[in-house]
């Protein structure tokens, strides 16, 4: 029996009455804290699809939404923080704004509100490497600071403009970073996203082709940016 299946017997065996949604919510707050003891990932994801299922029989005026959104978003920086998985930060900081949302300035939990959308916020930048102007800010200060690389000059444009962003792993700064270690690096990133592409290096080169096309951009402007060189845009 899977989760979904576990959670429909046992609605139906609790009744779909008044208090339902606050019966769940406890019981996704004890399969939480069981969490915590067993690390038994069947644990959190049925506190997780219990915790939705509450929320999804709470209305929108009841004052206890904002506390049961507060306890999914918990839940579900939990389960990132044990699994990895970056849409989970996603959707727990998703959940955490809809709390917001639900209790205006005059609510009874407004404040907690705020506080747990900013844990998760911050959350987002404990790991810097799953950000990407994180990952390329630790990047630049490896090669600046902590590496031998010696600062750029910003006086005159001549004397950085060469510098490449992200180089190659020759020893110049100019070396340009090889198309094969680009793909590579790409092809892991799709994986790791679940993204599957058969254009790896350019993907989305098209599709932002045809976006393009349909706000008005004349196909001189869309081969200038594209860098399209072909006679005709094959593949567009």
């Amino acid at each position: 029996m899977d989760t979904q299946q576990m959670i429909e017997r046992l609605i139906e065996q609790l009744g779909d009455g008044e208090h339902i949604a606050q019966l769940l919510d406890y019981l996704a707050i004890q399969k939480h804290a069981q969490y915590e003891t067993s690390e038994n990932k069947d644990d959190i994801d049925f506190a997780v699809a219990v915790a939705k299922q509450s929320i999804l029989r709470t209305s929108y005026d009841d004052e206890s939404l904002s506390c049961r959104l507060i306890n999914l978003s918990t839940m579900l920086i939990t389960r990132y923080e044990r699994m990895g998985v970056a849409a989970g930060l996603e959707e727990a900081i998703q959940v955490a704004r809809q709390a917001v949302n639900s209790a205006p300035p005059d609510h009874p939990d407004h404040a907690a509100c705020l506080s747990n959308l900013g844990n998760k916020l911050r959350s987002r930048y404990d790991r810097v490497l799953i950000c990407i102007l994180g990952g390329l800010s630790f990047y630049l200060l490896y090669r600046w600071d902590l590496g031998t690389e010696p600062f750029p000059d910003f006086s005159r444009r001549s004397s950085w403009y060469d510098i490449r962003l992200i180089k190659g792993n020759g020893a110049g700064r100019t070396a340009a970073f090889s198309y094969n270690s680009q793909r590579d690096w790409v092809v892991k990133a799709f994986a790791y996203a679940g993204i599957t592409s058969q254009k790896k290096t350019h993907v989305g080169r098209s599709s932002g082709a045809r976006t393009a096309e349909l706000k008005g951009i004349s196909e001189d402007q869309i081969r200038r940016a594209g860098r399209w060189n072909q006679e005709q845009m094959v593949g567009c």
